[in-house]
């Protein structure tokens, strides 16, 4: 059988499209990485570590908006209050390495910690 062959079947779903979520904890923020596949299947990376499939992209979207994320391409300045910064510094998490366990530590970020939860000032 050909090497080349077996190295495309090795390489998993082809990703088309990425989203990035996000979610305010008090004085945490929280992302979220969608991957929407050629398939339309997507899976959702958590600060938890989990990585959950979804047999669709709507699936997934739904999922996160329920769990009180936001996605950072439908956010305008109002929308980054919460987050303690301007939507200029909402910038998805980009650690040194490419794997999801290099990522998972970057999903949560602590925001201006003397700041009061309740209140959202820049």
């Amino acid at each position: 059988m050909n090497d080349d062959h077996n190295e495309e079947l090795d390489q998993g779903p082809v990703i088309i499209a990425t989203e990035w979520w996000l979610a305010s904890l008090g004085n945490v923020m929280v992302w979220a990485r969608l991957r929407v596949e050629e398939s339309d299947a997507a899976d959702v990376l958590s600060s938890d570590g989990l990585l959950i499939r979804y047999p669709d992209v709507l699936e997934a979207r739904t999922a996160l908006m329920d769990a009180g994320y936001q996605s950072l391409d439908g956010m305008d300045e109002d929308d980054a209050l919460p987050f303690g910064k301007s939507l200029e510094e909402l910038e998805p998490p980009q650690p040194d390495g490419d794997s999801d366990e290099e990522l998972v530590p970057f999903l949560i970020e602590r925001i201006n910690a003397n700041r009061d939860p309740g209140t959202y000032s820049l």
